[in-house]
């Protein structure tokens, strides 16, 4: 029977990601290189996404899940 409180890989992975994400692209406190110029290119991009009116279009959780999307695709 396999243990209830085990720690999968896949969670672990997940919860990297999220913190890389989360510390590192949304911050902007990574070694500069092609591919973070790349990741953060494109957080400005999701960033700067407003309606005529000034809104913005993307939430955060939003533009979250869309560089972790970015990142995963870079891999």
């Amino acid at each position: 029977m396999p243990r209830i409180n085990q720690a999968s890989g896949s969670a672990l992975c997940r919860i990297s990601l999220w913190q890389y994400v989360l510390t590192g692209v949304e911050i902007g406190k990574l070694l500069e290189n092609e591919l973070t110029r790349e990741l953060f290119g494109y957080r400005d991009l999701l960033k700067a996404n407003v309606s005529v009116q000034g809104e913005k279009l993307l939430g955060g959780k939003h533009i979250q899940g869309k560089l972790i999307s970015k990142v995963v695709n870079l891999l």
